[in-house]
C-alpha cells in the first residue's frame, strides 16, 4: 500500500500548501465540467502526478475531499480571532459541522465511504488518509 503524505510532520505548512493546491485544482477542472484524471490535477496544480498521488490515492478521493473543503468554512469565519471560551468556540463549531452534515448529508455520505475504503485499503501504519477539520477550528 502507498504511503500517504503525513501531515503533521516534517514541513507541516508546505505539505498543508501542497494539498490545498491539488485540492483548488481539483475544483477548478470540476467547477469546468470536467471529471478529472490525475494527470490533468497535477498539471492545473503545477505539481507531478507522483506528488499528487502521495497525498491522494486517487482522482476521486482527491475530488472528494476538495468537494467537502469548498463546503467547509474556514476558521475564522467559525470562530473569528479565536473570540469566547473554548466551549463557546467547541459549541460554534459542532454547530457548523452538523448544519454542513445536514445541509449535505448525499455529499457528506459519498466522502466518508471514500474514506473509509481508502482507510479499509491501507496499510496498517499509514496515517489518516485526511487531516481532521474540527481541532484546527477549536485550537
Amino acid at each position: 500500500m502507498k504511503v500517504k503524505e503525513n501531515l503533521r510532520s516534517g514541513r507541516v505548512n508546505q505539505k498543508r500548501r501542497t494539498r490545498l493546491t491539488l485540492m483548488e485544482a481539483a475544483t477548478t477542472l470540476v467547477a469546468a465540467g470536467k471529471k478529472p484524471t490525475m494527470q490533468e490535477i497535477a498539471e492545473e496544480a503545477g505539481a507531478s502526478v507522483a506528488t499528487a498521488y502521495r497525498y491522494f490515492s486517487s482522482a476521486d478521493t482527491l475530488v472528494d475531499d476538495a468537494a467537502l473543503n469548498v463546503l467547509v468554512p474556514t476558521v475564522d469565519e467559525v470562530v473569528p480571532n479565536e473570540d469566547g471560551t473554548a466551549i463557546e468556540r467547541i459549541s460554534r463549531v459542532e454547530e457548523m459541522i452538523n448544519s454542513l452534515l445536514l445541509k449535505n448529508e448525499i455529499a457528506v455520505n459519498l466522502v466518508i465511504r471514500a474514506y473509509a475504503q481508502e482507510w479499509l485499503d491501507s496499510a496498517p501504519d499509514d496515517p489518516s488518509p485526511r487531516p481532521g477539520r474540527r481541532l484546527e477550528m477549536i485550537g
